[in-house]
């Protein structure tokens, strides 16, 4: 889509969970994207089994924007500018 960025990969070094870095980063990355007014919104996809991801995206905007069941459930998030 021309007016979106999937995110492929957000990956956290795991010693750092819970200290606000994921946030952070992903707030001001998705700043940056935005300051491109072409640009109407941002997906990335998370496991189910990844709740603490899901959670943060969720606190960001991010709202389900398709649920894949098969072969692993995962939802692919969208946050809308």
């Amino acid at each position: 889509e021309k007016d979106n960025i999937h995110i492929g990969r957000f990956v956290l070094d795991p010693t750092k969970i819970g200290m606000g870095f994921g946030k952070e980063a992903l707030n001001k990355f998705m700043s940056l994207i935005f300051e491109d007014e072409n640009i109407k919104s941002v997906t990335l996809t998370v496991f189910d089994f990844n709740q603490s991801a899901k959670k943060l995206y969720d606190k960001l905007g991010f709202e389900i924007d398709e649920v894949i069941k098969f072969p692993k459930l995962k939802y692919i998030m969208r946050k809308q500018r």
